[in-house]
């Protein structure tokens, strides 16, 4: 794990937080990601609140993932093309940036995900 560089994304507190819930070994009671409330549901997607945001640099951090669990690689034509619309609408209208971590990066990679960003104000 990254644990120096997720530093300069997070505040302290959640920094602090967050690796104590990967120490605590959560990660390793079935799918961290499948039990989060989804604040906006598609046929094929959902946004969720990130429980543990880049709140350092950011003032949103929500999450996208599939609604089936999938680690990304067998994402559907219909999955692939809901997601390429949304980009063009919803998330176009809410979000500033979407950001996939590359396979190192992956504190969860058992069900692919992708990150919706606002920036804070500079």
């Amino acid at each position: 794990m990254h644990r120096k560089k997720d530093r300069y994304w997070r505040t302290q507190a959640t920094h602090d937080r967050f690796h104590a819930y990967i120490d605590g070994g959560h990660l390793d009671n079935g799918c961290a990601l499948c039990s989060l409330k989804t604040i906006k549901e598609f046929t094929y997607w959902r946004v969720v609140e990130n429980t543990y945001p880049y709140d350092a640099v950011t003032s949103v951090h929500n999450m996208l993932l599939p609604v089936r669990h999938t680690d990304g690689d067998d994402l559907s034509f219909e999955e692939t093309e809901e997601l390429r619309a949304l980009k063009k609408s919803i998330l176009n209208d809410d979000y500033n940036f979407v950001l996939e971590c590359l396979p190192k990066a992956k504190s969860i990679p058992e069900h692919f995900h992708l990150h919706l960003l606002v920036p804070k104000a500079i």
